[in-house]
């Protein structure tokens, strides 16, 4: 009993681990990379309206703009687009189909406004199933198109039988 607490305990740990390691390696340097892109975009969207407000060659104002909306494309692909709330549930149900664990989503919409373009939403996901499907559905969830951002996680059961329990935030564009 004394080992297979140990082992338990080894799981829990490696996977905390290792969602320590994805926050601090993927989805923190992301939002970094993500406010840092937002702050250049904004200050070309400046540049841009001094530019036109002083009449300069209209041919450079075009290259910049097509610039600008390269980065917003890039931008907004970490997004859920505002209607797509569907797909994105989807997503997750058809990916828990995948790895035969039956996720419970509970998103918490509208959310709340983080500027004029953009909200975060809460969102909670809950599955049961095998730990090493549980393992891979997690993984999957950081391979999706859209971001999710993970704030925390608990877990209890047994291996065969494993629940998760995920909390954090998507973000939604407007």
């Amino acid at each position: 009993m004394k080992i297979y607490q140990n082992k338990l305990f080894i799981n829990f740990a490696i996977i905390g681990l290792a969602l320590a390691l994805m926050i601090i390696f993927f989805i923190i340097p992301s939002i970094q990379q993500i406010m840092k892109m937002n702050e250049e975009i904004s200050q070309q969207r400046i540049d841009l309206e001094k530019k036109s407000s002083l009449g300069l060659n209209i041919k450079q104002i075009k290259i910049d703009l097509k610039e600008i909306e390269q980065n917003i494309d890039q931008l907004d692909s970490f997004f859920i687009v505002s209607g797509k709330e569907l797909d994105f549930i989807s997503s997750i149900e058809t990916m828990g189909n995948q790895y035969n664990i039956k996720p419970n989503i509970n998103p918490q919409f509208p959310g709340q406004d983080l500027n004029a373009r953009i909200k975060i939403v809460p969102l909670q996901i809950s599955a049961n199933g095998p730990y090493d499907q549980i393992q891979k559905f997690i993984l999957g969830l950081e391979s999706l198109p859209y971001y999710y951002n993970i704030d925390s996680v608990s877990q209890g059961g047994t291996k065969e039988d494993t629940r998760i329990q995920l909390n954090g935030n998507v973000y939604l564009l407007k």
